[in-house]
């Protein structure tokens, strides 16, 4: 093949490349991911708050003490739902932790739970769920913008509105064909950009939930 057939065959394994993540199954499951962290990493937040503070405030008392104590306990409870929500949604192969043989007791159980890593692993997770949420909602606010520019040739006249500054809308007004196409070239950029952003928060977002809610002693790999 000559020069200008590899040319061809390298551009078209460029683009190939570029757009791969717009066409797997895995980059859109990663962006329900990340939509979901939100209101989940959400209740997350306003329990952990209100269990650790209050049981803070209270820890004079026996019930304050109780407080903490269930709620440390919950996070593993969470610990498990994040770990089958990580495997079917990122696609992450881990092995699943074990239980901590019970005790005689309950001040036997508690404390075998209270030794087990995978509660305190399970505590930084949940802790960090809500800023993988803002992360989706930031990454949300991209793609109805990319989303508006890319439609914009078709709807013309046509306003996309990218936030705010200092309390004034930051607005694009597109009124001519030109500058229609020229938004929506540049939408369509971004969408596939965002896919692989969205593809990469996913990986990380897996890589967390292995080290941290797998089983330290299983071989992780993530599947090909």
């Amino acid at each position: 093949m000559d020069d200008h057939g590899h040319q061809t065959v390298g551009s078209t394994g460029i683009v190939a490349s570029a757009l791969r993540p717009v066409f797997r199954r895995r980059t859109y499951l990663a962006l329900l991911y990340l939509l979901l962290a939100l209101p989940i990493g959400f209740v997350y937040s306003m329990a952990l708050g209100f269990g650790l503070v209050f049981g803070l405030v209270l820890s004079v008392l026996v019930v304050g003490l109780g407080i903490m104590l269930a709620t440390v306990l919950a996070c593993r409870l969470a610990g498990r739902f994040e770990y089958v929500l990580a495997a079917s949604l990122l696609g992450v192969e881990m092995g699943r932790p074990a239980s901590p043989d019970p005790s005689e007791g309950l001040f036997g159980t508690v404390r075998s739970y209270l030794d087990d890593g995978f509660t305190w692993r399970a505590l930084a997770f949940v802790s960090m769920k809500l800023w993988i949420g803002l992360l989706g909602l930031l990454v949300l606010l991209a793609l109805s913008s990319a989303l508006s520019m890319a439609t914009a040739v078709a709807r013309l006249p046509h306003t996309v509105e990218f936030g705010e500054v200092n309390g004034e809308p930051v607005v694009w007004t597109i009124g001519t064909l030109p500058e229609g196409v020229l938004a929506s070239l540049l939408g369509l950029g971004l969408l596939v950009l965002l896919a692989h952003l969205i593809a990469a928060f996913g990986y990380v977002a897996g890589r967390m939930a292995v080290h941290l809610l797998g089983d330290p002693a299983s071989d992780h790999r993530d599947p090909s």
